[in-house]
């Protein structure tokens, strides 16, 4: 379950005021997928990921691209901390994936 300190609920209202009614679930759908894929959430990175989504929603006009924001997006990554991506990652967080 994700949860939010004013500011970050502030960020989301205002991105998901700017889409039409019938998008605003699938915004909030991308942006808690977006977050869920982040390692670390750092000051700012809500507010990232939903003027990102909201961009790519508005540019889409709802055309069926609702993928999690791409890594380059993904900010405040730990160092020294397996991804996914790297081989050392554990086999059990590979497979959740």
């Amino acid at each position: 379950m994700l949860s939010f300190d004013d500011q970050e609920l502030a960020a989301l209202r205002t991105a998901a005021a700017a889409l039409p009614p019938g998008q605003r679930d699938r915004f909030l759908k991308t942006v808690a997928r977006a977050l869920g894929c982040c390692v670390a959430i750092a000051p700012g990175t809500v507010a990232q990921i939903a003027v990102a989504v909201q961009r790519r929603l508005l540019q889409s006009n709802g055309g069926g691209d609702d993928q999690p924001v791409p890594k380059s997006r993904r900010q405040h990554r730990q160092p020294n901390k397996p991804t996914l991506a790297e081989p050392s990652a554990p086999a059990s967080r590979a497979m959740r994936a």
